[in-house]
């Protein structure tokens, strides 16, 4: 499958196809940076803004997007990572949290989330990648 599809939001979405797919230029990538050229894709996203917004806390999903980022060189990394860090504990919604991170500035390359409101990641006009550990274990007992 050549087309990447805009937005993961549910393991279940994605076809075999795409999972290979996936898993193979996951594969390439790692073996570049273990065995071939390490700085291959450290200007991939040179002066893009990435954004991690998480109302959900989650250190090692967090932390693994937060330095895959960095790798790729993107220009500006903001966000969160729990809910009391931002204005949705006084109540400001998902939608709004997005809205207000994709509209500053130069707008975000990506917005990787974690949140329990299903759906949520569609309200982004970019690339949004939710955190879908709960749905992956649930699809993987199906």
């Amino acid at each position: 499958m050549d087309k990447l599809v805009r937005s993961v939001i549910c393991v279940s979405d994605l076809d075999m196809d795409y999972i290979t797919d996936i898993c193979e230029r996951a594969v390439y990538v790692y073996r570049e940076l273990r065995e071939g050229n390490p700085r291959k894709f450290v200007n991939y996203l040179t002066g893009e803004k990435c954004d991690l917004i998480f109302s959900q806390e989650s250190t090692r999903t967090y932390s693994s997007f937060e330095d895959a980022f960095s790798m790729l060189g993107a220009g500006s990394i903001v966000g969160f990572r729990s809910a009391g860090e931002s204005s949705m504990q006084k109540g400001e919604s998902i939608y709004h949290t997005v809205d207000t991170f994709v509209g500053q500035g130069s707008g975000s390359r990506f917005i990787v989330m974690r949140h329990a409101a299903e759906g949520s990641a569609k309200w982004a006009r970019v690339s949004a990648f939710r955190s879908f550990a709960k749905k992956v274990r649930e699809y993987a007992k199906e």
